[in-house]
């Protein structure tokens, strides 16, 4: 997953953000599990991986929309409201129609309907949580790996270590006037 959002980002970093939201929604799906009194068996397991695809999409859209307005020439503290304002319905929207559209599965009844179950509790209340959680906490990390990205290392570095050096000679200097001083007669 790392490795596509990568490519497709064209970014080490940008994939970072989007994949932040995968581990917030591994305890939603698991409460969500336990206040429904559901076990962890297989289907709940594809449910959560279904979940990931979904939590996943949504970070997708909030990134990619403020990379093309920072493309288009739109500052990131101007992209990245603006972004997840656009980007809102849309995931709002699909996320909303996964919970509903998993609700009769969840609800249904007959031969292997128990099975099923599982999966569509650990979606319906996997998304449901994690959307509240996603919304902020994407943009935010999108913001501060972008500083990340942004940082000039080498640069910095050598800036350092010239003032290093400046004011190691300036001490060397002033300690050999100090001694010239000291020898005056």
């Amino acid at each position: 997953m790392s490795m596509v959002l990568t490519a497709q980002c064209e970014s080490f970093l940008h994939p970072i953000p989007i994949m932040l939201a995968l581990p917030l929604s591994i305890p939603f799906a698991v409460f969500s599990l336990w206040v429904l009194r559901n076990p962890l068996d297989v289907y709940s397991i594809f449910g959560l991986f279904m979940l990931f695809g979904i939590v996943k999409k949504n970070g997708i859209l909030q990134i990619d929309y403020t990379d093309t307005l920072r493309a288009k020439g739109v500052e990131r503290d101007t992209a990245i409201p603006e972004a997840n304002y656009s980007r809102l319905r849309p995931v709002l929207t699909a996320s909303v129609m996964l919970v509903l559209g998993m609700l009769p599965m969840a609800l249904g009844t007959g031969p292997g309907a128990a099975s099923h179950a599982s999966m569509a509790k650990v979606v319906i209340g996997g998304q449901t949580l994690c959307l509240l959680l996603s919304l902020p906490v994407t943009p935010v990390a999108y913001a501060l790996f972008d500083d990340v990205g942004r940082m000039n290392w080498v640069a910095r570095l050598r800036h350092a270590a010239r003032r290093l050096s400046d004011r190691v000679r300036g001490r060397v200097a002033a300690v050999e006037s100090n001694r010239r001083v000291r020898d005056v007669p």
